[in-house]
């Protein structure tokens, strides 16, 4: 990791934090600061699949309490991510904000939480267009794979 800084936080291009997210964050002093988040745009709604009974609604939006529990855009001690290996794009753990959150678990990290939305997590139409491309290019990777698989069977 080049980062160099005492913490670090990953963004999506289509989130945005609440103008005084970093103010409050910095106030925290644990190897983990967690925030709620606040859900919004088109395709909002479907949040309430994903996650049953789990959002409120909240001035327009759905208010998503992440009380101590693991998100994408966590704030984590830089030290403590390198001490454990962390790197980004890992490809033997893809879901690389789940694998931060697990290994500094593992490693006794000190964990806070803000009550607060300060995450605008912005869901549309135009997120899903780009997973769709790659969840159809490893349905055919997959799908090449078993017939593979059925060919090596079929030789036994």
């Amino acid at each position: 990791m080049k980062v160099s800084t005492e913490y670090v936080m990953f963004l999506g291009a289509d989130n945005w934090l609440r103008s005084d997210a970093i103010e409050l964050l910095s106030k925290n002093h644990t190897d983990i600061v967690t925030y709620d988040i606040v859900v919004t745009g088109e395709l909002k709604d479907e949040m309430n699949d994903r996650v049953p009974l789990k959002t409120t609604p909240y001035k327009g939006d759905l208010y998503w309490s992440r009380h101590n529990a693991h998100h994408g855009s966590m704030m984590y001690r830089t030290a403590l991510a390198k001490k454990i290996g962390y790197r980004k794009n890992d490809v033997n753990h893809p879901q690389e904000d789940w694998n931060l959150w697990d290994q500094m678990l593992k490693h006794e990290a000190t964990v806070s939480s803000i009550n607060q939305g300060l995450l605008y997590y912005r869901r549309h139409r135009e997120n899903f267009l780009k997973y769709t491309a790659e969840i159809n290019q490893l349905s055919s990777i997959r799908h090449d794979m078993t017939q593979g698989h059925e060919l090596i069977e079929s030789n036994l």
